[in-house]
């Protein structure tokens, strides 16, 4: 299912310029798709960016700590989401990452890279303010979790088209400029870096309170080593096959399918 058709499934008063917008995020789609066939993949993290390593912040700056009804639990991961003040002054976004083994770490050093890199580079992406380590009791064990801060955010581009079409009210056409320049300059951006985007839509599209646009970094679910055929001779080629979601969608009891994208790395 399309942008388009997710949006109609849902039963949303489109006007003209909510249409052009959707076909505006199909061709963005469309376009990243193509460059997954023209065989457009990540560069590993470590080697592509020179990415400085920040040091740790003091967990006890994190104070007014909101637990969103959000979370995820697979395998070798979980992920909680809660909003909070750093310093007691700067609204946060603070993202989880609890492993069930010492040798998964790096899986977080690399969504801190990334989260770091986009925030320094582009303004469509969430504003990062450092990491932490913290130390929660589960069945009676103390286990280190790991912890990415980032801007705090309003609500989903969905979300704001809803509530457009809900109060019968139009996009002024500045703001629906920004909108398609902003998304255009972003995903673009994504593509220079040979970072696609797999599953482009407004739920996955994030909206500030100063009316900014945010493309939603990349959640590691899990990960599977996998060999593919590479040549003619049939000599493989291995990547790490990385599973992600969009965790800001904080109403979410779980999620589905349509929620996920991939995101490979040589």
């Amino acid at each position: 299912m399309n942008v388009i058709e997710n949006i109609k499934s849902a039963n949303i008063d489109i006007t003209k310029e909510k249409q052009t917008l959707l076909e505006i995020l199909s061709l963005v789609e469309g376009s990243q798709k193509r460059a997954l066939k023209r065989g457009l993949e990540p560069r590993k993290i470590e080697y592509a960016y020179k990415i400085d390593q920040d040091m740790p912040l003091d967990p006890t700056s994190i104070s007014q700590i909101v637990y969103l009804p959000f979370k995820y639990i697979g395998k070798n991961l979980e992920v909680y989401i809660r909003r909070g003040l750093l310093n007691n002054s700067t609204k946060v976004c603070i993202k989880y990452f609890l492993f069930s083994s010492p040798e998964l770490i790096g899986i977080f050093d690399k969504e801190k890279k990334l989260t770091k890199y986009l925030s320094e580079k582009h303004p469509c992406y969430l504003k990062y303010y450092g990491w932490f380590i913290d130390k929660w009791q589960i069945d009676n064990q103390i286990q280190n979790v790991y912890a990415i801060l980032t801007e705090n955010f309003k609500i989903t581009l969905i979300e704001d088209i809803m509530l457009h079409s809900k109060h019968k009210e139009k996009y002024t056409h500045n703001y629906f400029f920004k909108i398609v320049k902003d998304l255009l300059g972003a995903f673009h951006y994504l593509e220079q870096l040979n970072i696609p985007h797999f599953y482009i839509r407004p739920h996955n599209i994030l909206v500030t309170s100063k009316h900014n646009l945010k493309i939603i970094g990349f959640y590691n679910l899990g990960m599977n080593l996998v060999s593919i055929p590479s040549d003619a001779n049939n000599k493989s080629k291995t990547y790490w096959e990385d599973w992600y979601y969009a965790p800001e969608l904080e109403n979410s009891q779980g999620f589905d399918k349509n929620d996920i994208y991939l995101f490979k790395m040589l």
